[in-house]
């Protein structure tokens, strides 16, 4: 997932609704620290100074005064202090309410300033009432605006995954592709119904999230290489390897022509297709791809990266499959070190790590050495939830056989 509004991005999608001064902030980037805080300084002197103004001159409940407090608000929020934000954007929101004649537009803007706000200050409950509250605004308004309403239903969606209801988070994510047909929101969404369990669904929307991304006219863009990843990956878990295999090789010349095949995300793209044609039985093959992914990772995220391991396991199951067992188990053991190094030695994926090296040194006859890292194997995978798993199964069958003499 994105952090497109809870992370960092407050500027793409409040500049829409702050004073010129806030917009002038992208300047700082190119100025000395010192300088850029002065500016930063002076930017917010500008504001507080507004809002007196408006308050001596109109009133405090006056709408030119809660658009001040909302304008400073924004500013603080911008300079990634949300914080000291969340109180001016609530009494903006506040002042606003209190009016006669309070324009739902500028109450909606007033309510998602105040919802990303208290989002990135931690108050998710609070911010998804104050998003909630955006929507029904926006839902009354004259001429809502389109962009402002995609954004609220964005972070609406996120607050609700945000509090483990996978469920609602579609529902809301699916509102907002309908409001505006985004491919990165898709992607997002997309992920949801893979992780309930919907394939077909997030397939369908991914389709539609490349339709966008390469109709005509539209330049080479890096996430197409993704979209198409992804699309792999549903087909390779439905047992289509055919159709991922076609889909990863267009996802290759998709990165090749936008950011280059030296990039994390194409690196992904190659561990995948290694694993599909280690599937379908092109052993050799898959040891090439999946060699030229190791060096890739190596080089793009250093020798101890999770990622890295992850395509070190992968590789050594080829070599595994291959009954190459002396190429193999190095490469396991490997992968097992560095994610013990990274997650400790309760992790999931320091169990399957495990379960492949285990499984590998039976054959080789080292059957202590395998019955330690089938059990330890087994006990992550039950601490993890994962009792029923047929890996579980597979690691209880072999300790078994392991005990007979």
């Amino acid at each position: 997932m994105r952090k497109r509004i809870r992370a960092g991005r407050p500027a793409a999608c409040l500049a829409r609704w702050c004073v010129a001064g806030v917009m002038a902030a992208g300047a700082l980037q190119a100025e000395t620290p010192s300088l850029a805080a002065e500016r930063q300084r002076n930017f917010e002197e500008l504001h507080r100074e507004a809002v007196r103004r408006k308050e001596q001159e109109l009133g405090p409940a006056h709408p030119a005064t809660a658009s001040a407090l909302r304008d400073l608000g924004l500013l603080l929020l911008a300079h990634d202090r949300p914080p000291e934000a969340v109180p001016y954007l609530r009494e903006a929101l506040a002042r606003r309410r209190t009016g006669t004649t309070a324009d739902p537009l500028e109450l909606a803007r007033d309510a998602f300033g105040l919802a990303q706000a208290l989002d990135r200050s931690g108050e998710r409950s609070e911010s998804e009432t104050a998003c909630g509250a955006a929507l029904r605004y926006l839902a009354a308004a004259e001429r809502p605006d389109p962009e402002l309403l995609a954004e609220a239903r964005i972070l609406h969606a996120l607050l609700a995954l945000g509090r483990d209801d996978p469920a609602e988070a579609a529902r809301r994510y699916r509102e907002a592709v309908e409001a505006r047909p985004d491919p990165t929101t898709m992607l997002e969404y997309a992920g949801i119904l893979e992780g309930l369990g919907e394939r077909r669904r997030a397939l369908a929307t991914l389709a539609r999230a490349l339709e966008l991304r390469t109709q005509p006219g539209a330049r080479p863009h890096p996430q197409t290489g993704e979209i198409l990843h992804r699309m792999a990956l549903i087909e390779a878990a439905e047992g289509d390897f055919d159709e991922a295999r076609e889909l990863l090789e267009r996802a290759e010349a998709a990165f090749e022509v936008s950011s280059g095949p030296d990039t994390v995300a194409a690196a992904a793209t190659a561990d995948t297709f290694g694993n599909v044609l280690r599937a379908v039985g092109e052993l050799n093959a898959a040891e090439r791809k999946l060699e030229q992914t190791l060096n890739l990772r190596r080089a793009i995220l250093g020798p101890r990266h999770a990622d890295v391991a992850a395509t070190l396991n992968n590789l050594a199951g080829v070599h595994h499959l291959a009954e190459r067992l002396d190429a193999a188990e190095p490469l396991y053991r490997e992968a097992l070190g560095i994610l013990e190094e990274r997650f400790g030695e309760a992790d999931i994926r320091v169990a399957e790590t495990a379960f492949n090296l285990g499984y590998l040194l039976i054959a080789r006859g080292e059957r202590a050495e395998a019955a330690g890292l089938l059990r330890r194997a087994l006990v992550l995978l039950e601490a993890a939830g994962a009792a029923t798993d047929p890996m579980a199964a597979d690691a209880r069958a072999a300790l078994s056989s392991l005990a007979d003499p």
